[in-house]
């Protein structure tokens, strides 16, 4: 199991994932932001620049899921 952190990233501020998930695979960490992405996007409505950010252990970005294009 890896572990993956799922930042939030705004077009001003960045909220950190201090506890990560772990997951068997990449896909399944992909599908968890997604999960997150579409959450947002129905809570938070329309923010420019919206997106989950997920990291891995050592904070290095892997990908990105903007909230809108989730929703």
């Amino acid at each position: 199991m890896t572990e993956y952190f799922f930042d939030l990233i705004t077009m001003k501020s960045v909220h950190r994932d201090c506890g990560g998930q772990r997951f068997a695979s990449l896909e399944q960490a992909r599908q968890q932001a997604v999960l997150i992405a579409m959450d947002l996007g129905c809570s938070e409505g329309e923010q420019p620049g919206l997106q989950v950010q997920v990291s891995d252990v050592v904070g290095r970005p892997l990908f990105a899921v903007p909230a809108a294009l989730a929703a």
